[in-house]
């Protein structure tokens, strides 16, 4: 996948971003090409090489189309949820990882249900938090 300067991507765990621009840099004698990105809700720069875009799960903000698809998903009533912890987080980080919208709309949904009935560890609320 590529991306022109302006972009509105989504990083996943950092989320959106704008391509700043597209550059060479050279690192231990090999050039590569990269974009630099700007994470909006930390005002940081985050550099993706182009070779490795889709490792890392870069995509595209999501259309109107696809936003009504994923409210349908959160609003289904469905929750997949592990009985055990340890399940359950290996799971949801897979799926935080994915870079689907989808995937980490699961993640939001299922945790904010479970934090009714019990509190979240330390590390489940914090996904929680970059899943929103």
């Amino acid at each position: 996948m590529t991306f022109e300067i302006g972009d509105k991507v989504i990083y996943p765990n950092h989320g959106l971003g704008i391509v700043e621009r597209i550059e060479d840099k050279t690192i231990l004698g090999t050039t590569c090409g990269f974009y630099p990105l700007r994470i909006v809700a930390n005002d940081t720069t985050v550099l993706v090489p182009l070779s490795n875009v889709d490792g890392v799960g870069l995509r595209r903000a999501i259309s109107d189309n696809e936003v009504d698809r994923l409210f349908g998903l959160l609003g289904d009533g469905k929750i997949d949820n592990h009985q055990n912890w340890k399940g359950r987080f290996k799971d949801n980080s897979d799926k935080m990882r994915s870079g689907s919208i989808y995937e980490v709309a699961d993640v939001l949904k299922s945790l904010t249900f479970l934090a009714k009935s019990k509190s979240l560890s330390f590390r489940e609320k914090r996904m929680l938090d970059r899943a929103k």
